[in-house]
């Protein structure tokens, strides 16, 4: 698990069974959400649990994955732009770039590992989709926020959260929907 990774030392710990896998968040771009992914680590993180044997004293890890299989796993994990919806980076974009005219595309473009062009026309069709940018038929760099979409921008919240207590609000029902993003 996950906890394999945390930085907790048991005093006596001297071996750690790994089984390998971990649940992760993963973005499913097909369906625009995150999903629960379960999968097989890549070889840093089998080498950073290996690690947890031995804090205190000699230990050993043993890996339940055959040594030419675990060989075949990726070295690293994809940087998180690739595997996380970027219509929450894309909205706080908007507001801070708003009275400029720098091009998103182009920003997104300059990151070290650049999200793809499909990536980046999902987040923009989300956040017409979701009303807080106006679908004024100009390219995605041109489209201007609504005033959902400063408000939910402006919130300290992930996106469809925000989202949520923007229209909470907009229904005068604000207090059910902090409730219901609480939860």
């Amino acid at each position: 698990t996950n906890s394999a990774e945390s930085s907790l030392t048991l005093p006596g710990v001297d071996a750690v069974i790994d089984l390998c896998g971990r649940k992760q968040p993963t973005y499913d771009l097909e369906h625009d959400r995150l999903i629960l992914k379960h999968n097989f680590c890549c070889q840093n993180v089998l080498k950073q649990r290996a690690g947890r044997a031995g804090r205190l004293k000699p230990g050993v890890c043993y890996h339940l994955l055959p040594r030419s299989q675990a060989e075949k796993l990726p070295k690293h994990d994809p940087p998180q732009i690739l595997v996380q919806p970027l219509d929450g980076i894309v909205l706080e974009l908007k507001a801070a770039l708003c009275e400029s005219n720098k091009s998103i595309n182009r920003l997104l473009s300059q990151f070290p590992t650049p999200p793809t062009m499909d990536q980046i026309r999902k987040a923009f069709t989300s956040l017409i989709r979701r009303g807080l940018l106006k679908d004024t038929g100009d390219t995605f760099d041109a489209l201007p926020l609504t005033p959902a979409g400063t408000i939910a921008a402006a919130l300290p919240l992930d996106l469809r959260l925000s989202h949520l207590v923007t229209l909470g609000a907009g229904l005068n029902l604000l207090d059910t929907s902090l409730l219901l993003a609480a939860l």
